[in-house]
């Protein structure tokens, strides 16, 4: 074997070898998300969802939104933190412990790799019944890239005194 074929044979090996690392890099730091609703809760027109946010990717991500769509609407979720239930003990005529459930405040940012889970609520009129069924159609906002519209599986919806 010349020294040509030799050159030859090891600039195509290194040409496959970096095209296979440029495209291990592209699959491990795109965009790679999971969102699960664990319970769903609900109380005259305040829907409460227990969500768990996955980042399944190496660089980090900022969940900025999420929104349900229910008959072409867009419903936002709360994006500060608001007081869900709270729940009192009482002994002796006396509140010795006193507990408040808050939803996930926005963005959620989610680090390389991790998960995050909490309450997400939702003020929606009163004459929308599409939220009970089977699956649910999110929108979600990222810091890296387009708006995803998702659907979810749902658990089945219970009163909202039951997820606490």
């Amino acid at each position: 074997m010349s020294i040509a074929l030799i050159s030859l044979i090891v600039a195509i090996c290194s040409a496959l070898a970096t095209l296979a690392n440029w495209f291990y890099t592209f699959s491990k730091n795109r965009k790679n998300y999971r969102v699960q609703v664990l319970e769903i809760g609900n109380d005259l027109g305040i829907y409460v969802l227990t969500v768990s946010f996955e980042n399944l990717s190496r660089l980090p991500l900022s969940i900025t939104r999420f929104s349900l769509i229910l008959n072409e609407e867009i419903f936002d979720c709360d994006f500060l933190p608001a007081v869900i239930t709270e729940t009192s003990k009482w002994s002796g005529g006396k509140v010795i412990d006193k507990t408040k459930h808050y939803s996930l405040p926005f963005p959620v940012n989610l680090g390389s790799y991790s998960a995050q889970s909490g309450h997400v609520r939702f003020q929606i009129p009163l004459g929308y019944k599409q939220l009970i069924s089977n699956t649910l159609p999110v929108r979600v906002c990222t810091n890296r890239g387009k708006i995803d519209e998702i659907e979810l599986s749902l658990p089945e919806v219970l009163p909202l005194s039951e997820l606490f």
